[in-house]
């Protein structure tokens, strides 16, 4: 299984989607429609990028259908808003 791919050293590899490590082709239709609500495409999602949502936004700041499609594809509110703070965490 692939690991996202980040600038942050205090990004936990260990808490990503349900569907890390798949190629973008493999996945269902509607696993691909949630991960482009969510910022993916192709290229990001097979390099394992993390999206600007994840770096910009707690998971109270998703609209309904963005939460929806994260937990679609294996977040929860709690693995969100670790990956959210990791980016925003005191170096």
């Amino acid at each position: 299984m692939s690991t996202p791919t980040t600038n942050n050293p205090a990004f936990d590899p260990n808490i990503v989607s349900t569907y890390t490590g798949q190629k973008w082709n493999d996945l269902d239709a509607r696993i691909r429609e949630a991960a482009a609500m969510l910022g993916y495409d192709e290229d990001a999602w097979n390099s394992g990028k993390v999206t600007h949502l994840l770096k910009d936004a707690t998971w109270n700041d998703l609209d309904a259908p963005k939460r929806d499609a994260a937990k679609l594809i294996g977040y929860d509110d709690a693995k969100w808003n670790r990956i959210y703070a990791s980016f925003h965490s005191a170096a």
